[in-house]
């Protein structure tokens, strides 16, 4: 393997975590407002005095986004644990050459 090989599986295991991070502050922010929208004390003072029932489309747009989120962080997963698996694949293979390489660094002393 060569070490644009390596870089590769390096800067996409990078790569990802990145993607993870901004997807992970989008959604807390999502997130954030969702409940606060739905758990702040002026909402709890609403409900006692009257019962909404009504939709709320920002609400559900707001959860579809977290939803989409959700799908993306699920794929970034998959896509490190694809990494992972090539960077085991890769230190085997170091411990291999290694190996390999001892008993001929033996031989010559």
């Amino acid at each position: 393997m060569s070490e644009k090989e390596v870089k590769k599986i390096c800067s996409s295991v990078s790569l990802n975590l990145v993607k993870w991070k901004l997807a992970s502050k989008e959604g807390k922010i999502i997130l954030d407002y969702i409940c606060g929208k739905l758990y702040s004390k002026e909402k709890d003072e609403e409900n006692n005095k009257s019962v909404d029932d009504h939709f709320d489309e920002e609400l559900h747009v707001k959860c579809q986004t977290l939803a989409n989120i959700l799908d993306q962080m699920s794929e970034v997963v998959a896509e490190i644990e694809l990494g992972e698996d090539k960077a085991v694949g890769l230190e085997q293979l170091c411990d291999l050459s290694v190996s390999m390489n001892k008993p001929m660094l033996s031989n010559k002393s």
